[in-house]
C-alpha cells in the first residue's frame, strides 16, 4: 500500500500535479509511521522491567543521587529517561577504546575483566556504590562479590528466578535494615 502511494506521487509530481504529489507523500509518512509504530512499537515501548528496577531502587532506599552502575551492559536510557534515576557505565567507552578493544565479541573477555576488576575496585571502595548486573554475571563472580557485598534487590519478569534477572548489587553496610558486612573492613579492623 505505501509503495503504491509513492509509486503514485512520484508520477503526480512528473504530470504537474503536485498537491496531489504532497497529498501522497503525507499518506505515505503516516501509513509508514503507523506500521512501524504498531509493528515494533511493542519492543520499543516496553519499560515494565525498569519500571520494577526503579521500583526495587526506591523500595531499597537508593537515593537519587546514588552512583548506579551497570556492571554487564550498557546503562539502560529508560531508567534515566522515565524515572530520573541516572545510571553509568562501569568502563567508560573511551577507555575501552584507549585499551585497544576495537571489536566487542572477539575481545570479551578482556572487556569483561575490565568490567570486574572496576566492579571490585569500587566495592572495595568506602563510597556506596549500587551494581546492575544480570544474575549470570553476579553468579560468574561468586566469593569475590560476597566478600564485599550484599544483594539490594532482585528484578525478575518470570515467577522462576532466570540467569537474565537483574540484581542490585551494593556495598551499603545497612541494606533494607538487614545488616551487610564488608568482610574486609571487619578483618582490618579487628587486627587493629
Amino acid at each position: 500500500v505505501i509503495a503504491v502511494f509513492l509509486v503514485g506521487a512520484v508520477y503526480a509530481f512528473r504530470v504537474g500535479r503536485r498537491a496531489l504529489a504532497m497529498i501522497s507523500i503525507a499518506v505515505v509518512t503516516a501509513l509508514g509511521f503507523q506500521a512501524a509504530w504498531y509493528g515494533f512499537g511493542h519492543a520499543i515501548d516496553n519499560v515494565d522491567k525498569v519500571a520494577k528496577l526503579a521500583s526495587a531502587l526506591d523500595a531499597g532506599g537508593v537515593p537519587k543521587t546514588a552512583h548506579v552502575y551497570w556492571a554487564d551492559r550498557r546503562p539502560d536510557a529508560r531508567l534515566s529517561f522515565y524515572f530520573n534515576r541516572r545510571s553509568e557505565h562501569m568502563v567508560d567507552p573511551e577507555e575501552i577504546v584507549t585499551k585497544g578493544i576495537l571489536d566487542r565479541r572477539a575481545d570479551k573477555h578482556l572487556l569483561e575483566r575490565m568490567a570486574i576488576e572496576r566492579a571490585l575496585e569500587y566495592l572495595r571502595g568506602r563510597e556506596t556504590i549500587y551494581l546492575l548486573m544480570r544474575r549470570k554475571s553476579y553468579d560468574r563472580l561468586g566469593e569475590s562479590l560476597l566478600q564485599t557485598s550484599s544483594i539490594l534487590g532482585t528484578v525478575s519478569m518470570e515467577e522462576v528466578p532466570s540467569k537474565d534477572d537483574w540484581l542490585i548489587v551494593t556495598n551499603a553496610k545497612h541494606v533494607t535494615g538487614v545488616e551487610s558486612w564488608n568482610t574486609a573492613e571487619l578483618e582490618t579492623a579487628a587486627s587493629k
